[in-house]
C-alpha cells in the first residue's frame, strides 16, 4: 500500500497555465486502515506556469517503511495531452477523472544495483552467458528524494498559445500506481 501525503498546495491535481498562473485546486487523500508500507510526499510542486522552452520540475520523497526492499518503483510526472477546454473538464480533473494523460519525465527510486544470475537461469544459447539483472532498490526502512523533470520539448504544448494542463506527479510500483499530486 502506498499512502500519499501532501504539502499545503498540492492536492490531487495541479494545473499548469501557458502564459498565465491560475490557481491550484487542493484535494486531501482519504484516509485507510491498512497499515502502509510506504509513504510518499511531494516535496516541490511543478511551476503553475509554463512558459516557451521552460521545463517543469517536482520533487518527491518515498519512504519504505516495509521490511523488505522494494525494487523498480520510479515517479513520473504525466500531463494531459490536450488542453482543459473549458470550466467544466477542469471541475472533472479535479473530481479525479483523468483524460488521456502524457508521461513527460520519471525518476527511479532508490539505488541501482546489479544483481547477479540466480541460480538455475538458463544460458542464452546465443552467446552462452546470462546477463545479470540491473534494479533500483530502497531499502527497508529507508527513504529516497527524487527530482523529476519535464523538459520543454517533452511537453504536449502548442507553440504561441496558452492552455490549461492538468499534472499530476505519481508514483509507480509493482502492486499500483498511485496520485501524490
Amino acid at each position: 500500500m502506498i499512502v500519499a501525503r501532501r504539502g499545503l498546495l498540492a492536492g490531487a491535481a495541479a494545473l499548469v497555465m501557458l502564459g498565465v498562473a491560475a490557481p491550484v485546486g487542493v484535494a486531501t487523500a482519504a484516509p485507510t486502515d491498512t497499515p502502509a508500507t510506504l509513504v510518499a510526499s511531494i516535496e516541490s510542486d511543478p511551476s503553475p506556469t509554463v512558459r516557451a522552452g521552460e521545463s517543469m520540475t517536482s520533487i518527491a520523497t518515498v519512504h519504505n517503511e516495509d521490511s523488505v526492499p522494494l525494487d523498480d518503483a520510479r515517479v513520473e510526472m504525466r500531463v494531459t495531452s490536450a488542453p482543459l477546454g473549458d470550466l467544466g473538464a477542469l471541475d472533472a480533473f479535479l473530481a479525479g477523472s483523468r483524460p488521456r494523460m502524457t508521461a513527460v519525465g520519471a525518476a527511479d527510486v532508490g539505488i541501482s544495483l546489479t544483481l547477479p544470475p540466480a541460480a538455475g537461469t538458463p544460458v542464452a544459447p546465443e552467446d552462452g552467458e546470462v546477463e545479470p539483472e540491473t534494479v533500483h532498490r530502497l531499502a527497508p526502512g529507508g527513504s529516497a528524494t527524487v527530482s523529476v523533470t519535464a523538459a520543454a520539448a517533452d511537453l504536449p504544448f502548442a507553440p504561441d498559445t496558452w492552455a490549461v494542463h492538468g499534472v499530476e506527479v505519481v508514483l509507480v510500483t509493482d502492486q499500483e500506481t498511485r496520485v501524490l499530486l
